[in-house]
């Protein structure tokens, strides 16, 4: 309030939306604190996330996503956020780079592992696919997609 030129409290603002789970009012604040600063990489991330889970704008999130490749091209979030947009754009070859990127900086990390798992499902590399996905749930089996993980692993087990 006393300074809304600011674009950090916007983007910790939009952090606890998120981690609250109000998605659209951390989006906002996303969005208000790129108006300021529309380099701000960590919020041009979380956006192109926001976007690319949540919408059907993958346009913008790609965008958004190249804009925080860009400034941040070592971060594992980054290469996840990017991956996820290859994946909803069908460039699965892309995506597979960008997980497996991700996962040489955050090995253990089960969602970046259930996006591979998925990106090579869409390649037909089915012994891959499910490799990736008995490894995600194998590291956790109560991140959020893991639903998902286990359906997709039950269907590709047939």
């Amino acid at each position: 309030d006393k300074n809304p030129r600011l674009p950090v409290p916007h983007m910790m603002l939009g952090t606890i939306y998120d981690s609250n789970r109000e998605f659209e009012k951390a989006a906002n604040h996303y969005r208000k604190a790129l108006e300021i600063n529309p380099e701000f990489a960590t919020a041009a991330n979380n956006l192109a996330y926001h976007l690319v889970q949540r919408t059907n704008q993958i346009d913008e999130a790609l965008r958004l996503a190249r804009i925080a490749k860009e400034k941040l091209p070592e971060d594992p979030g980054v290469m996840d956020t990017l991956g996820m947009v290859y994946y909803k754009k069908g460039l699965y070859g892309n995506a597979v780079n960008e997980f497996l990127d991700s996962l040489k900086k955050i090995p253990d990390n089960p969602v970046v592992t259930y996006h591979l798992g998925l990106a090579y499902h869409k390649k037909e590399n089915k012994k891959l696919a499910i490799n990736a996905l008995k490894r995600a749930l194998k590291l956790s089996d109560k991140f959020e997609d893991a639903k998902y993980a286990r359906q997709l692993l039950s269907e590709l087990e047939k």
